[in-house]
């Protein structure tokens, strides 16, 4: 899935979803930040907070 977030503009992770909770909260196996400088970052395990997510969506 990839994941925009609220509070970092423009900020996204890309990832395979494992996880989620009743607050929305995600958590994402090997994810990757496609924003910005760090575009293609390997960053691997990823908990994400639900209140600070943007949008949610597949990739194809």
């Amino acid at each position: 899935i990839s994941v925009e977030m609220k509070e970092d503009e423009g900020r996204t992770f890309q990832g395979r979803l494992v996880a989620v909770d009743e607050y929305l909260n995600l958590h994402l196996e090997e994810s990757v930040d496609m924003s910005g400088e760090n575009k293609g970052r390997k960053l691997g395990t990823l908990v994400i907070r639900g209140n600070n997510i943007l949008s949610i969506a597949p990739v194809a």
